[in-house]
């Protein structure tokens, strides 16, 4: 007879969440003892592509996009090879190679700010761009002759529909409108009920937190670790700076200038300012993604987003409307975060000449302060429940590696508890406190460097300016970067899901 499946229920359909249920589905011991189901809060942003069992039958047309739906779709994400590579082995590499864009090349540049706006109805596109100065370029910077590619960069949304829809296709299960309001444990049984607005329930043996940086999951962890404390250890600690970040297409306004060369068209441009940086690379289709990180003195009153904000139904249906209604500010003034945006139109770009035109050009603006926090190996585990991605340990996006690193651990739990499976009694605590203890040292040391990162950008101190500066300008470049070896970076581990030896003999041992 066949054994029960374990029920894993993974709060959060993201990137972390899916690419888990995913290594569950697609390793043959796995899939036989656990049955991971996702549930999210938001609706299904992709009810065209990936119906779900409740929408299957409908056939009322789509409705606006709410707020939280583009604030998770966020603009556009990088995978370096540790990312990569775990995704590469889950069959997903033609899928991932043709919605991304290979980071080839990267040029650095000093630019000033122009001259300001000081018209409100003058236009961002025509913003007189200020004189810049290239500092240096590197060309294949993150070759990876293992996997035959570059770091590569593609839009959060195209990534997570392609990691939902392979779900879907594995026989997994994907639950949207639910929104986690209580978590408990069975007692005696050794599972966790989970509960969640409107009085529906379900009992699993597992439950993942997969939701992001405000995290319910790891706030019940922390409560059962130290009622006290619970509040202050959930909030991510603020970094001193904002993140405006942004999705220009062609098919909203002109972005390239005529005669800009393929080489310019085709780098990854961080655009060093006074204080703060503009970093933008190309995407498919020939957008370009955009962030501007700039210092701020705190952070406005914002813990997790509240209410569900419709998206200007107006707007969705008509792209030639003004950028302004398509930023979402979240926590942060609308306007204020529009008067930022014109004072920097004028930062010079090589590609469109001018930061104005990208931000005219914007399909969706999203604004968050800049929170980094690594949560302690008895923070992010307890009894039955565990935490992976964003809830588990938020870094700057000077790391470059928020969803890389979610990915490993999403493949590392999986590696766990392949290897150290679920006692009789259903108890996952030796497979969760190993996955706990490996993630949270590399952890620390990757949100070191992304601290170390983030002060070289916001470049607040004239030392972090000169570093920055003279730093990036005189770093010799290799004549041949793909000759170099295998290993790029000290980060660039490779993370799989095999099973050992001496666990192998286990499960033997236990279906005996």
């Amino acid at each position: 007879m066949a054994a029960v499946r374990h029920k894993i229920g993974i709060v959060g359909a993201a990137i972390s969440g899916p690419t888990l249920a995913l290594q569950i589905l697609a390793h043959p011991i796995l899939r036989e003892r656990y049955a991971p189901i996702l549930w999210d809060q938001t609706p299904n942003p992709f009810p065209a592509h990936l119906p779900s069992a409740s929408e299957a039958s409908s056939t009322s047309p789509p409705t606006a996009i709410p707020a939280e739906n583009l604030q998770t779709a966020g603009a556009a994400i990088a995978l370096s090879g540790n990312g990569l590579a775990p995704l590469y082995d889950l069959g997903l590499r033609a899928a991932i190679d043709l919605r991304s864009q290979e980071f080839t090349g990267a040029s650095f540049w000093r630019s000033g700010y122009g001259s300001p706006l000081l018209n409100p109805g003058e236009s961002v596109e025509r913003a007189y761009p200020a004189t810049a100065v290239r500092l240096n370029r590197m060309q294949d910077p993150t070759w990876s002759t293992e996997l035959g590619t570059n770091m590569r960069i593609i839009e959060r949304r195209d990534l997570q529909e392609i990691l939902l829809k392979k779900v879907l296709e594995s026989g997994g299960e994907v639950v949207w409108k639910r929104k986690l309001e209580k978590v408990e444990e069975i007692s005696g049984a050794g599972g966790v009920r989970v509960s969640f607005k409107g009085g529906k329930s379900e009992d699993v043996s597992l439950l993942v937190g997969a939701e992001g940086a405000w995290s319910e999951v790891r706030r019940t962890i922390l409560r059962r670790r130290d009622e006290s404390t619970a509040e202050e250890r959930w909030v991510p600690d603020f970094m001193g700076a904002t993140g405006i970040y942004g999705i220009s297409s062609p098919e909203i306004a002109p972005l390239a200038e005529e005669g800009v060369e393929k080489e310019v068209l085709d780098d990854t441009h961080g655009i060093w300012l006074d204080h703060g940086t503009l970093s933008t690379s190309p995407l498919p289709g020939g957008k370009i993604r955009w962030d501007l990180i700039i210092p701020e003195t705190s952070p406005s009153d914002y813990s997790a987003p509240k209410g569900t904000k419709i998206f200007d139904a107006e707007v969705k249906g008509n792209t030639t409307s003004s950028w302004e209604f398509r930023i979402i500010a979240g926590a942060y003034s609308k306007d204020l975060t529009i008067d930022i945006l014109r004072r920097h139109a004028g930062v010079y770009h090589p590609a469109t000449g001018s930061f104005g035109r990208l931000i005219a050009a914007s399909e969706r603006i999203v604004r968050s302060p800049l929170r980094q926090r690594v949560w302690q190996a008895n923070e992010i585990q307890c009894g039955n429940v565990v935490l992976i991605g964003d809830a588990s340990r938020l870094m700057l996006p000077s790391s470059g590696q928020g969803s890389s690193f979610a990915i490993e651990d999403a493949t590392v739990l999986a590696n766990c508890l392949l290897n150290q499976p679920a006692s009789p009694d259903a108890n996952f605590r030796t497979a969760l406190e190993e996955y706990a203890q490996l993630r949270v040292s590399r952890s620390k040391r990757m949100a070191r460097m992304a601290s170390l990162a983030g002060q070289l950008g916001l470049a607040q101190r004239w030392y972090w300016k000169w570093l920055r500066d003279y730093g990036i300008k005189w770093t010799p470049m290799p004549k041949n970067p793909k000759a170099r070896g295998k290993k790029q970076w000290p980060f660039d581990d490779r993370f799989s899901v095999e099973l050992k030896q001496d666990a192998s003999n286990q499960i033997l041992l236990t279906e005996s």
